[in-house]
């Protein structure tokens, strides 16, 4: 019966023509080997305000609402700030991202989609044997659980690939602009893959461009955000699933439900790494990390970032996860943190 299911995920960067196309040419080895992948989630998040129970709102059937979660008394949703009166938190239908009881935070919501084509960029098709994380609710003290910002490294045998997730603004003020990786990229939420013979940016879910080490363009891949077309769904998502149901067969659908597996394993592993980490300070983390260059550059990146933001490294205010080993073939748990996991 399965095997006659059409069925494609909802990870619809991968129908973005131009993605497709400067995907094809890292595999076929046109800029070099893949010397990093980078996954960022450069997105404002603001606090949801302090815990305060709320009525259930009559038209939601909580207990279908729930669904298999645990079935909690709702702390959130329809606050006012008290500052701007006319200024709501957040809704119920929305935050529930930021609880463990329903969701992963920033690493499930969105960061999810950068790192699945982050990973498609490796033509890697497993787990990462080894994943840690480091991260943590910072800057703003409300009552929602998970972390706002979150750097994760996945440590795949062919190139490392590095996730950022940043709920904080670059200047300090939660109206201000995002950060940026290069000054000459539109990434805060895209994907960075760095070859030996160019840097590929991928701003958005449609398309890519190819960058030397001045920034200047070799090659651009597809339409930009902006001019796409959606009618269709992201660059023919869509269209791509009906033209497969048609054809009776998966073979040629963009998003395999197997991939959109893989990609939510890494996020959730992430998030079991931070869950079962401690807080530690600068000089605890940047000992515990100093083996991967890579992490290290990113952490070192990531402490300027917060501090803009108020947030003292030095004084634990960050979690530094536990590493987790993986074996890929059987996408369990394996070492000395396994039964932890």
């Amino acid at each position: 019966y399965f095997n006659k299911l059409v069925i494609q995920a909802g990870t619809q960067s991968r129908s973005g023509v131009g993605i497709r196309a400067a995907v094809k040419d890292v595999h076929a080895g046109v800029y070099g080997k893949v010397k990093v992948a980078r996954a960022l989630c450069y997105k404002r998040r603001k606090s949801i305000g302090p815990a305060k129970k709320n009525p259930i709102p009559a038209n939601i059937d909580y207990d279908l609402w729930n669904g298999p979660a645990d079935v909690q008394e709702s702390i959130r949703g329809n606050q006012i700030d008290p500052v701007n009166e006319t200024k709501s938190f957040g809704s119920v239908h929305y935050d529930w991202h930021w609880f463990w009881n329903y969701g992963g935070g920033d690493m499930c919501n969105q960061a999810i989609h950068e790192i699945d084509i982050a990973r498609w960029f490796l033509n890697t098709h497993e787990v990462a044997p080894e994943v840690m994380s480091i991260g943590g609710r910072l800057s703003y003290s409300d009552c929602g659980e998970t972390p706002n910002s979150v750097l994760a490294v996945y440590n795949y045998t062919s190139a490392p690939l590095i996730a950022e997730v940043r709920g904080l603004p670059s200047d300090g003020k939660m109206e201000g602009p995002m950060d940026k990786i290069h000054k000459w990229s539109k990434a805060d939420i895209g994907i960075v893959i760095e070859c030996e013979n160019a840097t590929i940016i991928v701003p958005d879910y449609h398309s890519a461009k190819a960058y030397d080490a001045s920034g200047a363009v070799i090659k651009s891949y597809g339409k930009e955000a902006s001019q796409v077309d959606m009618s269709g769904g992201a660059s023919g998502h869509h269209a791509n699933w009906f033209e497969c149901i048609r054809a009776g067969s998966n073979s040629d659908i963009h998003a395999p439900l197997r991939e959109c597996h893989i990609s939510t394993s890494l996020v959730h592993a992430a998030n079991i790494s931070y869950r079962l980490g401690t807080k530690k300070n600068n000089g605890e983390i940047t000992d515990a990390i100093k083996s991967s260059s890579g992490l290290s550059e990113a952490y070192n990146r990531m402490k300027e970032h917060l501090g803009v933001n108020g947030v003292k490294v030095d004084q634990s205010s960050l979690t530094l996860g536990i590493p987790l080993s993986v074996d890929p073939k059987t996408e369990l748990f394996t070492g000395a943190n396994s039964e932890a996991a």
